[in-house]
């Protein structure tokens, strides 16, 4: 056989090489000739003749004019322009073997534990119907959701995944950028109907007004956004608590004002986002342990979680506020309604585009 040679002259159209024509079985071949160190070895590797290692190799050489193994006395060992793609092979591979996985895991009942943590606010209101979808579509995987009102910080290894308000700088733990909370002020119907709907800051005298201590160490009270706008000397924040479900309770059944998040109308339709000037955002991730990251039930879950709380497709969790109008909450619901039912069936919608 001819040497083909390195040199540009000797290359071939690469333009007209179309996909089809490219074997993987080949590149195959060529990852195991690497790793075992010559063409004998990865022969008996394979349960392949030599002379086929050899032959395969060589039709790869010639399709890409460039020389993949340097023939010496003492055997084959790669060359220069072989080392520079190793490395872009193995991640091909890699993700070929998940990917075939994934395909095989549809097929197959996933079984195991999986711990979360998760803030209260979002397991109660938003995550609740998809782990109930996630445990329909997996009956065998046992579900531990551990919330608490503000996770800020990791919590070592008690937890599989967690959803946390500050970015993960533990080396051991995968993070991933999940989205943004949008904060507005929020009431029920009935309670607009009996107290009036206040449209601005100014007409909030009147009104009962709930805190969230996270709120009024991070972002103001409402006295802060009032900022002079009320006329009566009366505390701008009649109650405050740490519990997001509280805040929630009281203004689902009726009886005040308070900041919640701008999906809170999707999951009950008799709230009512309030424009008033007031809004916040406040970002937030997922990270989990990297050393069981490939265990198909966790990856099952923080695939799961990514789908649920998608600031791509999702336009509540982007990082550009979008005030939840009547109009765009109708079509919101219609989106959450088929999320919930994919991940019921086990039947993922198509992926969003990389963010």
């Amino acid at each position: 056989m001819s040497e083909p040679s390195n040199s540009e002259n000797t290359y071939p159209n690469m333009d007209s090489l179309r996909l089809e024509d490219i074997d993987w079985e080949d590149f195959r071949i060529f990852l195991a000739a690497v790793r075992s160190g010559g063409f004998a070895k990865a022969a008996q590797d394979l349960s392949l003749g030599q002379a086929t290692i050899s032959r395969r190799i060589e039709r790869m050489e010639k399709q890409f004019g460039v020389r993949l193994f340097e023939r010496t006395p003492a055997g084959s060992k790669p060359s220069a322009e072989a080392i520079r793609i190793i490395g872009l092979l193995r991640s091909a591979e890699e993700a070929i073997n998940r990917a075939a996985e994934r395909i095989g895991s549809s097929t197959r009942r996933l079984a195991g534990d999986v711990r979360i943590l998760v803030t209260e606010g979002l397991a109660a209101y938003w995550l609740a119907p998809f782990f109930a979808a996630f445990r329909r579509a997996h009956p065998d995987v046992s579900v531990r959701v551990h919330t608490e009102p503000n996770v800020a910080f990791d919590r070592g290894h008690t937890y599989d995944a967690q959803i946390q308000f500050l970015e993960s700088t533990d080396p051991n733990r995968v993070t991933t950028r999940l989205g943004t909370l949008q904060f507005v002020p929020m009431a029920s119907k009935a309670y607009l109907q009996r107290y009036g709907w206040p449209r601005s800051m100014a007409e909030l005298d009147s009104h009962q007004l709930y805190d969230h201590t996270a709120y009024v160490l991070d972002k103001g009270s409402w006295a802060t956004w009032l900022d002079g706008a009320r006329t009566s000397d009366a505390p701008a924040n009649s109650l405050i608590s740490n519990s997001t479900p509280l805040l929630a309770e009281l203004v689902r059944q009726g009886h005040g004002i308070a900041i919640l998040p701008s999906y809170a109308p999707l999951v009950d339709e008799r709230l009512v986002p309030l424009s008033l000037g007031v809004e916040f955002l406040t970002p937030f991730w997922l990270s989990y342990r990297r050393e069981n990251a490939d265990q198909p039930h966790v990856r099952a879950m923080t695939d799961m979680l990514r789908r649920a709380i998608d600031r791509t497709r999702m336009p509540w969790f982007s990082d550009s506020f979008i005030y939840p109008t009547p109009e765009l909450l109708e079509g919101w619901r219609a989106m959450v309604h088929a999320e919930t039912a994919a991940i019921a069936e086990h039947v993922l919608l198509p992926e969003p585009p990389a963010p």
